[in-house]
């Protein structure tokens, strides 16, 4: 894939000598790589643009060289390998391109007082060189640019890049839209890019942009080396544009940059850099160091992120920036963490003491600004201040802002100034200042360490503070809904305030300001509110609302109890709405049938919304109206409302509730409870529409035989399943329904949410091949009264009668049901059943039962239908009642029924 145009022939060249040929005759335009080439007795010297195509093939250079002269050369799936000298070199303006996939092994350039430009272009390349001599090396009053574009390099050197050039000489290293990852296992002087050790010459400018993602591993010891190492004014990181830069040395500082009016510029959305040491190397080898001059800057913004990791136990630091006029600036939502883990030595403000951020040598005021909503800053040292300067610090914290500043320091301050500390806070979204040393025994550590003319503001927020005697990890010493001062004085130990809090007041003069503080934070930021963990179902009996509280930088909380307030609106499948307001609970049950909890939510019964229904309805639609914090009503100025439009802090997507509730089971005719083996149908009700399946299971124990959606219910409810076969005594016979939704009768009984879910109807199958009946005896009706105009309806009792048709299909005919009944008796006297009786009554069915047989029932369909039937009469507990003639005398009366079943002839 050439990316240079030439004119000219093509030639194939299959031993050295014609390589050479080739290379000298002006006439060819691109040379083919025909066999493997050793370089013999000469080099090789281009005399007009070309294009080497390699084919597959390799070029051993020994100890010879490619000249390029002056001219565009590109190399195209080069594997060339180099054991002396670089294998190119070039004269002024050359410039030299490798594309498609390659290997070039040992040194490729060295130039020395020439300029030439050093292009990876659409190239997969393996660079490794074992020599102490650097890959690609400029010198003198050489130049050039370094250019890596749509491309992906591989680099195991000790040294990939190099520039000692004079001063006012162009060094560029552009990276762009390519992936890089150089590491080097071994020794201790190894870097990715170094530039001679002088701050007065004109500096390099190094960008990566574009999607690059350059990842650095390579050990450098010693002051001020790092495997990114550049020197010289006005030198320029640049690192933009969704682009990643990874860098890490196990025993040194990481990144090193030096020269007055240099910057260090993290920018945009997806762009991060991630930098970290480790080791014991010279303590002042920060992870980034800002080297010898002062006025420099560190300038991340527009979304982007930085991550700075100090791992080793040497107590150096996470940053160091050494002189005035030195600013570190976070703006427009980018987010920066430096975080010290050293554990060596104790803490201290000066060289080899473990902070955050040292501002070293002195001079002119340094800054640290912090701006733009959302902006982010995370700075922790576990063994030492947050920040310390030699010199003026003048610091901001604006609106929307969210500042982590942790340290330790027992006896002292996190934010130490020897001089004058300057700190303008606003509104931030959080802010929390914390010395760890503060533990609630001894003295603890400060904040705040600063001459008397410092001054210190902060706007209105909710306050929280920890005197430097308490435990800084427990409940707060003192809180306020909302103050605001400016402090001022040594330590900040005197305050003027505009706040009505008359407690703020006596606080602060009972404290001396600010100075005994080993704790203040505040949270302005508003809550969070997401999606529940299950979409809401009609088996659910609350609405569910988890609601989060911001912490330091993008980490949340479950909010706690009465925390976080919201109003839920729930439109019905009719267009009605109605509306409930809830709070945030802890470690609720989440569902009546789950032992899981869910922490930090607001629980609303729908009972609250004026539903009598037990559970939500399908189709219902779930809207979170309102969110807010800090105080109960919406409306009082106290409230922290969150804005519903920002998806950052409203992640809760209208919900609509969801059918997951399975039919009811089905309902058999007659509450049949078992057939025969020989029965051909069965029939009865469930809900309509749905679709009816059935299975056999076999006592057996062979496989189910099911017969899935053998009908569909009727729109009266009504379904009938016909032709059964293939069933015997003691099988089952399971029936179930699944609606427009997919939803099952569960086969057992199932919990749900909140939500029980009844099991299939199930039908024995068995019997001996009889007709039979099942009869409650014993109906006894007690003491009998004399008939008189107040007692005229004696009590009614229950009782069962069960027809159980199990004859095989030779009994064609169906069944009859008949009863009659004796004369009541009473010791000596018998009561006619004309004078008292029995009836079976009720639905305005009534049939009396003298002592002739009636009929009860008739049964005609034996033929495809045979089971129990249990008499349904009046669809509900059958009664037997005494007729109301009643008797002369009192009595405990007895009579005898006779039930009989035969063939209905």
């Amino acid at each position: 894939m050439p990316v240079l145009n030439t004119e000219g022939s093509s030639v194939t060249v299959n031993s050295w000598q014609d390589f050479i040929d080739a290379a000298g005759d002006t006439s060819v335009g691109k040379i083919v790589i025909g066999v493997d080439l050793k370089a013999a007795n000469n080099k090789v010297s281009f005399q007009n643009d070309k294009v080497v195509a390699f084919n597959g093939h390799s070029i051993d250079m020994a100890s010879r060289y490619m000249n390029t002269n002056n001219y565009q050369i590109n190399f195209v799936d080069a594997s060339i390998n180099s054991t002396g000298s670089a294998m190119l070199r070039s004269s002024s303006n050359a410039v030299i391109i490798f594309s498609g996939i390659g290997s070039l092994t040992g040194t490729i350039l060295d130039t020395n007082n020439i300029y030439t430009n050093l292009n990876f272009t659409n190239a997969n390349y393996v660079t490794q060189n074992t020599s102490s001599t650097p890959t690609i090396r400029f010198q003198g009053s050489s130049g050039g640019d370094l250019s890596i574009k749509d491309s992906t390099i591989t680099d195991s050197s000790r040294s990939f890049y190099y520039s000692s050039t004079s001063d006012s000489i162009s060094k560029n290293i552009n990276i762009d839209n390519s992936t890089i990852k150089s590491t080097y296992p071994s020794g201790t002087s190894n870097y990715f890019i170094s530039t001679y050790g002088t701050y007065a010459q004109t500096g390099m400018i190094l960008k990566i942009t574009n999607n690059s993602n350059v990842n650095v591993d390579k050990t450098n010891q010693g002051d001020f080396n790092a495997p990114i190492y550049l020197f010289g004014t006005n030198t320029k990181i640049i690192l933009s544009t969704n682009s990643k830069f990874t860098v890490n040395n196990p025993n040194g500082a990481a990144i090193t940059e030096s020269g007055v009016g240099s910057i260090f510029d993290v920018s945009d959305e997806g762009t991060e850099l991630n930098v970290s040491r480790s080791g014991t190397a010279d303590y002042n080898n920060a992870v980034i160091r800002f080297a010898w001059t002062g006025e420099m800057t560190f300038d991340i913004k527009n979304h982007a992120k930085v991550s700075i990791n100090q791992n080793g136990t040497v107590n150096t630091y996470g940053i160091r920036m050494y002189g005035g006029g030195n600013n570190i600036s976070v703006s427009n939502g980018a987010e920066f963490d430096c975080i010290n883990n050293s554990t060596s030595w104790g803490p201290g403000i000066g060289d080899n003491d473990g902070q955050g951020i040292y501002y070293a040598g002195g001079g002119s005021s340094n800054s640290f600004k912090l701006s733009g909503t959302d902006s982010q800053v995370l700075i922790s040292a576990n063994n030492g201040p947050a920040i310390s300067s030699l010199s003026r610090i003048d610091m901001t914290a604006g609106d929307g802002t969210s500042f982590v500043a942790r340290g330790y320091y027992p006896g002292n301050a996190i934010f130490y100034s020897t001089n004058i500390l300057n700190f303008n806070m606003g509104v931030p979204r959080y802010f929390d200042f914390m010395n760890t040393a503060s533990i609630g025994t001894g003295t603890g550590g400060t904040l705040f360490n600063c001459s008397d003319t410092s001054q210190f503001s902060h706007g209105n927020i909710p306050l929280s503070v920890w005197l430097s005697t308490s435990n800084v990890q427990k409940s707060p010493t003192k809180s306020w809904k909302y103050v605001n001062a400016t402090y001022s004085g040594v330590n900040f130990n005197k305050f003027t305030t505009t706040s009505s809090d008359a407690d703020f007041k006596e606080f602060l003069v009972n404290n001396s300001g600010l100075s005994k503080l080993g704790r203040m934070t505040a949270n302005t930021a508003p809550a969070q509110v997401k999606n529940a963990p299950d979409q809401p179902t009609n088996a659910d009996s609350y609405v569910w609302v988890p609601t989060l509280m911001p912490a330091e930088n993008n980490a949340y909380r479950p909010s706690y109890d009465n925390e976080v307030y919201a109003e839920v609106q729930l439109t019905y499948p009719d267009g009605t709405t109605k509306t409930a307001t809830g709070t945030s609970v802890q470690n609720q049950k989440y569902y009546e049938y789950s032992t899981s909890t869910i922490d930090g939510a607001i629980k609303i019964p729908i009972s609250s919304l004026g539903s009598s229904k037990k559970y939500l309805e399908p189709g219902t639609k779930i809207k979170i109206l309102k969110l807010w914090r800090n105080d109960p009503d919406y409306n009082s100025i106290n409230a922290i409302k969150t804005d519903m439009s920002n998806t950052k802090y409203n992640q809760y997507k209208e919900q609509t509730v969801i059918d997951k509730t399975p039919p009811d089971p089905v309902v058999i005719k007659n509450n049949v409870k078992m057939i025969s083996q020989w029965s051909k149908k069965l029939e009865g009700t469930g809900e309509p529409g749905t679709s009816l399946s059935w299975k056999i299971v076999h006592h057996n124990g062979s496989a189910d035989t099911v017969y899935p959606n053998a009908t569909t219910v009727d729109s009266n409810g009504n379904w009938k399943i016909n032709n059964i076969s293939g069933i015997v005594n003691d099988d089952k016979i399971i029936v179930y329904l699944t609606d427009k939704d997919a939803n099952t009768t569960p086969f057992s009984e199932t919990i749900f949410h909140d939500a029980t879910f009844l099991p299939a109807t199930v039908v024995s199958v068995g019997g001996t091949n009889t007709l039979s009946l099942d009869v409650t005896e014993n109906l006894d009706f007690g003491i009998i009264p004399a008939y008189t105009p107040v007692i005229k309806s004696p009590a009614s009792k229950e009782f069962n009668v069960a027809v159980n048709d199990d004859r095989d299909p030779s009994h064609v005919n169906g069944w009859k049901l008949m009863a009659r009944a004796s004369n009541f008796k009473s010791g000596q006297r018998e009561i006619s059943s004309d004078d008292l009786g029995l009836e079976l009554n009720g639905n305005n069915n009534i049939i009396n039962i003298t002592n002739t047989d009636s009929l009860i029932r008739e049964q005609q369909s034996t033929d495809d239908y045979r089971g129990s039937t249990i008499l349904d009469l009046i669809n509900g507990p059958q009664k037997i009642k005494l007729r109301s003639n009643g008797v002369d005398y009192p009595g405990k009366y007895t009579s005898t029924v006779t039930w009989t079943a035969t063939d209905s002839l």
